[in-house]
């Protein structure tokens, strides 16, 4: 590289950076029910060695009644012990590794196509991606599985001439299999795949390497098998020192399936084309995934893999763009075996992103001249930056203020204030329970021996309370000795009848003034 590469390449990964990590408490507004619970689970994990339902050390979390991936929670104790319980620590370990793989990404196709310019472009299109920028700066735990998988193709990438670097290829495929359940099948035949092709074109040259990377992805891989057997029904629970492989309220293994292939193809294929699966959570419909003007820019990136491919396999070389092109292959394959949406089909959008930046690279080989190439590169690149930043404009403003009312904007400031009031306190449904158990760090135990199901057992478990925190549906029955956690537009009424009223965001707590009047006896219907 030269010096100049080498101080884009900084200032890239600098950058991309600072946009994924700064103020993470604040943008995304509020927080998502499935990022909180996934924080509670990392505090009960904390304090005991085990999940909020018991189980020591669980490579599948219980939550919810159908489980949830394990690795998120893990990988959030120690941010959690060292500051606490906030969204900023739910968060970081998925900022971390969405910075991470910016500069993995320019290692992959810097190996794919031995040229330091499209590794740079395709890093630049990544961290620029709007897909990507938003799904690092929120902690859903089976969005850290792509970063996981971007490592392992890479480690594998240098592997096949450095066979050390299988072993880390294999400890990071281990690693993703813990973060999403739909990689499972996707690891297996894209390793299965990737193998059979260095046998057919005869680089695979098995040493100690294969053999220490087989044993270390079977040996993390065994724990997820037992989970499976236990959750099919043809084992009980098992339960080691070391893991416990528990046996869920209800399994969703039958989402996964066979049947109605064309239809669920057909439902990933809208969802490209589109950019968009009316989830404002993981795309914003006015950019999309690649930008509106991305998607032309990813089929030429496709083609050159698929040029660059064949022309290699006639001089029978190893083409490393074989490995990019198993990935998007097995994407299709996966997308087409469950219904999805983008959070759902994580997997493909990485391979794509860098083929929309090969695609871009490749029009600029097109000139001959040095000067034309680089100019076309800067201006195009130029154009998209000034995308992103209109983009990052809307994302930390109108953007903000509308995940906020997905995400209870505010919901953490008036819990840890409702919680410091001692007395029942009545929460409105529009605040999901994970959210009031991840801010006031319930006790576990406190939590199993109080908890309330409304709908047990059951695929998606919804409470009535636990401890002093109930849920309310429709309706108050308003009590001077209680305090209530409210949306905004409710708390009217709650200060016509005298109560004080504190303002957090998209809610308000209402509750009596101790220290003015004391709580009051009796109660009434609302």
């Amino acid at each position: 590289m030269t010096k100049f590469q080498i101080a884009l390449f900084s200032v890239i990964l600098f950058a991309g950076c600072l946009l994924r990590i700064l103020f993470l408490d604040r943008f995304p507004s509020g927080i998502n029910q499935d990022e909180a619970f996934a924080g509670y689970e990392a505090i009960c994990l904390m304090r005991t060695g085990a999940d909020s339902f018991g189980y020591h050390l669980p490579v599948y979390l219980t939550t919810w009644g159908s489980g949830m991936n394990a690795l998120a929670s893990y990988l959030m104790i120690p941010w959690i012990a060292l500051f606490g319980n906030n969204i900023w620590c739910v968060r970081i370990p998925q900022a971390i590794l969405g910075s991470i793989a910016l500069a993995a990404c320019f290692f992959l196709v810097k190996k794919v196509t031995s040229d330091n310019k499209a590794a740079l472009v395709s890093m630049f299109v990544l961290a620029i991606n709007p897909w990507h920028f938003m799904m690092s700066r929120w902690g859903l735990e089976s969005n850290m599985a792509p970063h996981f998988m971007l490592f392992a193709t890479l480690f594998f990438c240098i592997g096949v001439e450095k066979p050390k670097f299988l072993i880390l290829s294999a400890i990071s495929y281990g690693l993703s299999l813990y973060c999403y359940a739909l990689y499972w099948p996707f690891a297996a035949i894209t390793i299965f795949l990737q193998l059979v092709y260095l046998v057919i074109i005869k680089k695979f040259k098995f040493n100690r390497y294969y053999l220490i990377s087989g044993v270390i992805l079977f040996l993390m891989a065994m724990p997820l098998m037992l989970f499976l057997l236990v959750n099919k029904g043809y084992i009980g629970t098992v339960s080691t020192p070391f893991f416990t492989a528990p046996k869920l309220i209800e399994f969703r293994g039958s989402e996964f399936s066979f049947e109605g292939m064309g239809d669920k193809f057909k439902n990933i294929m809208d969802i490209i084309i589109s950019q968009n699966d009316g989830l404002i959570w993981n795309v914003i419909p006015k950019y999309g995934i690649f930008y509106k003007f991305g998607l032309p820019f990813v089929a030429l990136g496709l083609v050159y893999l698929i040029k660059e491919f064949i022309k290699k396999c006639r001089k029978k070389e190893l083409s490393y763009e074989m490995f990019i092109l198993i990935q998007i292959v097995v994407s299709f394959l996966i997308a087409s075996m469950t219904y999805t949406n983008i959070n759902r089909a994580n997997y493909l959008f990485i391979p794509l992103t860098i083929c929309m930046g090969l695609g871009i690279y490749s029009i600029s080989t097109l000139f001959s001249k040095e000067v034309v190439k680089n100019n076309f590169l800067i201006v195009g690149l130029g154009i998209m930056l000034c995308f992103f930043c209109s983009f990052a404009d809307y994302y930390f403003t109108d953007y903000a203020r509308e995940i906020g009312y997905y995400f209870s904007y505010g919901v953490d400031d008036a819990i840890k204030f409702a919680d410091t009031l001692d007395t029942e306190i009545f929460v409105t449904s529009s605040i999901n329970y994970s959210k009031v158990m991840f801010l006031t760090a319930v006790d576990s135990k406190e939590y199993r021996d109080t908890v309330q199901y409304k709908n047990y057992p059951s695929m998606y478990l919804d409470i009535y309370g636990y401890g002093k925190y109930h849920f309310v549906d429709q309706g108050y029955e308003i009590n001077p000795n209680y305090v209530y956690v409210v949306n905004k537009g409710e708390a009217d009424m709650f200060s016509r009848l005298g109560f004080e009223t504190k303002d957090f965001g998209n809610y308000t707590v209402c509750y009596f003034d101790l220290e003015n009047g004391g709580i009051l006896l009796g109660h009434w219907s609302y």
